[in-house]
């Protein structure tokens, strides 16, 4: 995480998908994600940098970085079952300057109560010679989506 102070990485990401159809016959579902410097938003809050990037999103524990994070979704036929995943692809580009990143919150729940206490860095992370998150993938999830359409 200390590198993350020095520099903030930013990632071309090309995903592979191996879909499998009712049969022996295959298909690769291929996307590219490439982002760029320019893309990048920069804001301050309460002293820390918080990095922001259009389709993304912020999610993690409290105490984490609180980083830019890109959920992707495929329509993958009914008849087919996904036989596996892969980055064929990774460049990074690193982000001159230095970098505090703003850590992940708890959430606000508005039902009245007060909001939470600020949780600060974790230091295991920000004091951390190794990146973070370390990972490009963490998670593939498959959900069936069945689209009703009412005339």
């Amino acid at each position: 995480m200390k590198a993350l102070r020095n520099f903030f990485m930013i990632s071309s990401v090309l995903l592979a998908i191996l879909v499998l159809a009712g049969g022996d016959a295959s298909a690769i579902v291929q996307k590219s994600l490439t982002y760029s410097q320019s893309q990048l938003s920069f804001s301050h809050i309460e002293g820390y940098d918080f990095v922001s990037l259009p389709g993304c999103i912020h999610m993690g524990a409290p105490g984490e970085p609180s980083l830019p994070v890109r959920t992707l979704r495929f329509a993958i036929p009914r008849d087919t079952r996904v036989a596996g995943f892969h980055i064929t692809a990774l460049d990074s580009e690193e982000v001159p300057g230095t970098y505090l990143i703003y850590p992940v919150q708890e959430p606000i729940i508005f039902d009245g109560s007060p909001p939470p206490d600020f949780v600060p860095p974790d230091t295991s992370i920000y004091n951390s010679s190794e990146p973070f998150p370390g990972v490009v993938l963490t998670q593939l999830s498959l959900f069936e989506k069945i689209f009703l359409v009412f005339q």
